[in-house]
């Protein structure tokens, strides 16, 4: 658990919410409640140990994309009105919410292009995966999705020909930008909406998601600066929150929706440097991930990107793949022989 310095870094990440427990300003208990949202730290030494194997790990990748590749079947037949779970024809999520399926979907575009790279036979298979994953980002609402796809796209593009490849990927998402705003009925409502909400936000309406996101965010500044370089402590976010949502008359949460503003908020800038820590160590460790470099480099730009709109590692769903990713993805690393 202490010899992988990813490991290492995260479960120090996880040491330092134990101790920020004890100066909490709630009770134990409901530190503890939180503490367990973040045990995913725990996880991770288990699946850097599970995918030492190369076999293991890329079947771990394949077991991904296969839950992935159903969600993306069924997530067309819910838009084609032929299946029903949880989403509507209108927005064709399937088992979890709509905002974690934009970001796991907007992911596997690029893992179907990265398996398609190193599979020859896979390569048309993967390629029209790929394409009918990126088409369903659009067909989903959710903002972060369509942030992540274009970054990853410019990514990509980036990791085939360099600074060439840069200038690619830039006029290649603004053209798909362009092309899903005039085709993708989704996507074009979710652009209207948002300029919407941005004016409401500016006209202190707060009766929309962006909006009460936007409060969120702005109020999570107000509590940080009270407890600015320790935090008030693990778990202790939902009790300070609703404190000063009761003298403003806001609206009560226990998460803010950004996971730089949730640890800082319990561990300060302090414990913030411990998460910017985890993700430097991710970026800095790509290079030793032997066949993937290029995988570790979309998983860095994914979690730093989406921490800003959601609170990745406590959200469930996102927090548990991307650890079960990170641990494929890091597991042999190359390490100098002594």
């Amino acid at each position: 658990m202490w010899q992988h310095p990813l490991a290492r870094s995260g479960l120090y990440l996880f040491l330092l919410m134990i101790i920020a427990s004890f100066y909490s300003d709630t009770d134990l208990s409901h530190a503890g409640g939180q503490l367990k949202k973040y045990l995913i730290f725990l996880y991770l030494p288990l699946f850097l140990l599970i995918f030492q194997d190369e076999k293991y790990q890329r079947w771990g990748l394949y077991a991904f994309l296969g839950a992935m590749g159903l969600t993306l079947f069924l997530s067309y037949l819910t838009a084609w009105g032929l299946f029903q779970y949880k989403g509507s024809i209108d927005n064709p999520f399937v088992f979890k919410q709509h905002i974690a399926q934009n970001i796991l979907m907007a992911l596997s575009v690029y893992l179907f292009w990265f398996i398609g790279k190193k599979s020859g036979y896979l390569r048309y298979l993967t390629a029209l995966l790929a394409l009918l994953a990126l088409i369903n980002v659009f067909m989903v609402q959710g903002r972060s999705g369509y942030i992540i796809l274009f970054a990853l796209l410019i990514l990509f593009a980036y990791q085939l020909w360099r600074w060439q490849g840069l200038l690619l990927g830039v006029l290649v998402a603004g053209l798909l930008s362009i092309s899903a705003y005039q085709f993708s009925d989704t996507l074009h409502h979710r652009i209207q909406e948002t300029q919407a909400q941005l004016a409401d936000y500016k006209n202190h309406k707060i009766d929309n998601s962006l909006a009460i996101r936007l409060q969120f965010q702005h109020y999570s500044m107000v509590l940080l600066q009270q407890h600015l370089w320790f935090g008030a402590g693990t778990g202790s976010f939902s009790q300070q929150y609703a404190q000063l949502a009761n003298e403003k008359n806001l609206l009560p949460t226990d998460n803010p929706h950004n996971e730089y503003l949730l640890i800082a908020n319990q561990l300060g800038l302090f414990g913030l440097s411990f998460l910017l820590f985890f993700f430097y160590q991710m970026w800095r460790l790509r290079q030793k991930t032997q066949h993937y470099q290029h995988l570790a480099s979309a998983l860095t730009l994914t979690l730093v990107l989406g921490c800003g709109f959601n609170s990745m590692l406590l959200d469930f769903t996102e927090s548990y793949a991307f650890i079960y990713l990170l641990g494929i993805v890091y597991a042999r690393l190359n390490q100098p022989k002594h």
